[in-house]
């Protein structure tokens, strides 16, 4: 599994974080933006600058004395990137593993503020075809098997994604702590784009990190399930 960050990812007249996921050397996220909206218009325009880069690989496992799986695996390659929006410094955070991918975002302290109120999180899934999908409008409501482009709006969370026979994923969150949920809207300007929506503004004290946002990669729904330990 690779994931690739592109951190000034032009589009349009704006530049914007963006990622890419690759499965065997074939592309199932085409370059997917990041846009966080805050009281300081993060991650917008021609402002959003990179400092710096840092790169991790962690071995590791740890007990878990209540759940399914005793020992969980924990092996994974970070890379944190350090940028900045006019005096606003956040950071982004990703990291591959055999089981998926994920990221998230956190602003450090900073010099001039205490807190900081996330009032939006796009993130725009790009797809390069329009696959089936399991849509369900809220929780616990039933699931129906559509394309891509049929998702209901405010679709539940994790969003189980049919890449092919071989193949599928499930856009989820993790470590979701006092933070607003996580939901997808069908993209009704382009096609094949499923994009993220926060159900209401978050207001944080500084230093803060957003929960995880996660691809999980299986072979199979089973798979899948087996890998449940990743959230």
């Amino acid at each position: 599994v690779k994931l690739t960050l592109i951190p000034e990812y032009e589009s349009g007249d704006v530049i914007l974080p963006a990622i890419t996921v690759d499965v065997l050397d074939r592309q199932i996220i085409s370059p997917s933006l990041i846009k966080i909206s805050a009281d300081e218009n993060v991650f917008e325009g021609n402002e959003l600058k990179l400092i710096d880069i840092e790169r991790e690989s962690v071995a590791n496992k740890w007990i878990n004395n209540f759940g399914e799986r005793k020992e969980v695996p924990d092996n994974y390659n970070q890379l944190r990137v350090f940028m900045k929006n006019r005096d606003l410094k956040i950071n982004l955070i990703c990291r591959a593993y055999n089981e998926g991918v994920a990221f998230s975002y956190e602003f450090p302290g900073q010099n001039e503020r205490d807190s900081v109120t996330i009032t939006n999180e796009t993130i725009t899934f790009n797809f390069p075809s329009d696959h089936f999908a399991w849509s369900a409008a809220r929780a616990q409501a039933p699931y129906s098997r559509v394309p891509l482009t049929k998702i209901e709006k405010g679709c539940e969370r994790p969003l189980v994604i049919e890449i092919d026979t071989n193949l599928i994923i499930a856009l989820a969150e993790a470590k979701l702590v006092d933070y607003a949920r996580m939901k997808f809207n069908p993209d009704s300007t382009r096609n094949y784009n499923v994009i993220t929506y926060l159900e209401s503004p978050v207001h944080k004290p500084l230093p803060f990190q957003s929960p995880w946002r996660v691809v999980m990669i299986g072979k199979n729904p089973g798979d899948l399930l087996e890998k449940n330990y990743l959230l």
